[in-house]
Order: structure tokens, then sequence, then C-alpha cells
């Protein structure tokens, strides 16, 4: 499997607290969740809303 780390050495301030915001998002509304979705094979639509208030979803 390739490796999908990221450096983030090129990053100025404004684009590593958007990275950590999202990581914190992800972590606390998300990462709880996932198992639970996977067995109910649905998908919580609900935490798009959270990243596209991040900017992270231009067009959502």
């Amino acid at each position: 499997m390739a490796d999908l780390t990221v450096d983030v050495d090129g990053l100025d301030a404004s684009q590593q607290l958007l990275r950590d915001n999202i990581r914190r998002y992800l972590k606390e509304h998300v990462a709880p969740r996932i198992d639970q979705a996977e067995k109910d094979k649905h998908f919580p639509h609900e935490v798009l809303t959270g990243l596209a208030d991040f900017g992270y979803f231009g067009g959502y």
C-alpha cells in the first residue's frame, strides 16, 4: 500500500490551522461513529455539513 502521509513543511499557519481543525472535527464527530456506520452500511451525511463549515467542500 502506498504511503499516505503528507509533508506538512510547506504549509503556512492558516493551512496548518485548517488541517488541525479538520482533524479535531473528524476525531470528535466522525471517528466515534464510523464503526456503527459501517455495520449499518449507512454514511452519516450530516458530517459533510460540518466539514463544509470549514470550507472543505466548496460546492456543498
